[in-house]
């Protein structure tokens, strides 16, 4: 959001500021503002979708006492009145509450609102917008505060521009004018309102601030805003390296268990061998197996190359025992006439 603060030395308003952003109705928060390249502070780009309705959401951030809590705006209280200019043509007058958050999502028309929606212009060859320098303040919001003390509550409104779905623009001036985005005013809305007449403490307004909305493309083909591809790219090196990381612990790990579990097999399966060794663990370059990453050196992996007990056995060797003595048959003659 746009941080505006408010120079001014008038009693309840001393270092108050206000923000503001632009809010599409289906994100969560406001959109992002790239500055522009020469450095200026009173303007920012900000991304459009088109067909999407938006909103432009203010807070004021006053650290006095203030006197109009409810919002009422009685007689004599003093309120940001703001001044939303889009395409070129004045939409909304209004005052901001003396502290808290305000949205302004359209256009007044009798007793409701026609929201803000981004809509891509269409070239006609009759009619539509001839004056380049017109055609040059489409895809602009311009904001202006005031502060103004307030008078009356009356029905006064300030003249709109006349209802229109398309912003149609005359061929003739598309020459060196690239309009990517426009303001059209979508579905009505009721709303609650209040008419009040005031006047402004100032005649110029204390803060200006001009959005210049485009389509991403438009943006990315200026360079302004770095290509979807490229980011893409970047995040997918960043979860590549996020892997390597964890494969290579992994594989750390697999490896001290691997080792354990070998030597242990091997104290088990030959008790003869004096020193089992079933585990070769060795260095390679191959191009197939190095881990290239943004221009790092190979990562050199450890192999771990495991021997199969269970395929040639080695037969275990008895001792040689001198045969068995051998047995002599005695035989005795019984006298059975006894």
């Amino acid at each position: 959001m746009v941080h505006l603060s408010l120079p001014t030395d008038v009693d309840g308003w001393e270092n108050t500021s206000v923000t503001i952003g632009i809010q599409i109705d289906d994100e969560v928060s406001t959109s992002p503002e790239l500055p522009f390249p020469d450095g200026s502070t009173d303007k920012s780009y900000v991304i459009s979708k088109l067909n999407k309705q938006y909103s432009i959401v203010f807070s004021v951030i006053n650290p006095n006492q203030i006197t109009d809590p409810k919002h009422q705006y009685p007689h004599g209280s003093i309120h940001p009145n703001v001044h939303i200019t889009i395409d070129g043509n004045l939409v909304k007058a209004c005052y901001l509450p003396q502290r808290g958050r305000f949205v302004v999502k359209g256009k007044l028309e009798g007793d409701g609102e026609l929201r803000f929606k981004f809509q891509a212009p269409k070239l006609v060859m009759n009619g539509g917008i001839v004056k380049k320098d017109e055609v040059e303040q489409i895809g602009t919001i311009q904001i202006e505060i005031w502060l103004a003390r307030m008078e009356s509550q009356e029905a006064v409104r300030l003249p709109s521009p006349t209802r229109h779905e398309v912003v149609e623009i005359n061929e003739k001036t598309k020459k060196g004018v690239f309009v990517s985005s426009a303001t059209a005013f979508g579905r009505k809305e009721k709303v609650s309102l209040r008419h009040v007449t005031s006047t402004n403490l100032t005649e110029y307004p204390l803060v200006k601030h001009t959005y210049h909305y485009k389509t991403r493309d438009w943006l990315e083909l200026e360079e302004i805003l770095a290509e979807e591809e490229e980011e893409s790219k970047r995040n997918a090196a960043e979860t590549s390296s996020t892997h390597i990381k964890h494969t290579a612990t992994n594989a750390h790990n697999l490896k001290q268990e691997g080792v354990k579990s070998t030597k242990s097999n091997s104290s088990v399966a030959n008790p003869q061998t004096s020193n089992p060794q079933l585990t070769n663990t060795t260095d390679t370059d191959d191009d197939d197996q190095a881990v290239v990453f943004m221009g790092s050196h190979p990562v050199k992996k450890k192999v771990l190359e495991l021997v199969d007990l269970t395929e040639e056995p080695i037969p275990l060797r008895r001792p040689q025992l001198p045969p068995p003595p051998k047995r002599i048959r005695k035989e005795q003659t019984v006298d059975l006439t006894k």
